[in-house]
């Protein structure tokens, strides 16, 4: 998505504004579909952050799901 502006997105994501982001099922996405976003995200130069609870720790290498 080369158009997609964080500008335009990032009140989404906001957890003052928004609260915290449901929890979500993606139905039918394997664990290859999830290690394709984990290289994605790696790999597109975007600016990300990953947490698990309060702690912001790397992005796993391997998606577990």
């Amino acid at each position: 998505m080369p158009d997609l502006r964080w500008e335009e997105a990032k009140n989404f994501f906001d957890a003052d504004l928004m609260g915290s982001l449901p929890d979500v099922w993606v139905e039918g996405a394997s664990r290859r579909d999830w290690q394709a976003v984990f290289d994605l995200v790696r790999t597109s130069g975007w600016s990300w952050e990953y947490r698990v609870g309060e702690v912001i720790t790397a992005l796993p290498r391997t998606a577990w799901c």
